[in-house]
């Protein structure tokens, strides 16, 4: 049978796990993206160009140097 001092000592460590685990989650707004947010990470995407002699995709052929 659970004897009090077995309750106390769980009831501690399920207190200690939560406060440790809540220190660990990141604040409310932090890191969660909604549908809003997402869709302006598609409209700062850079256009890429495709090198007509390497075939390589660059942002400008003005700064792309080929390597062969």
């Amino acid at each position: 049978m659970l004897s009090p001092i077995k309750i106390i000592l769980l009831i501690a460590v399920i207190g200690i796990v939560f406060l440790v685990a809540r220190q660990f989650r990141k604040p409310e707004g932090e890191g969660r993206k909604t549908t809003k947010n997402a869709n302006k990470d598609t409209d700062t995407a850079t256009e890429l160009v495709k090198c007509p002699d390497c075939g390589t995709y660059v942002s400008s052929l003005s700064e792309h140097k080929c390597h062969n």
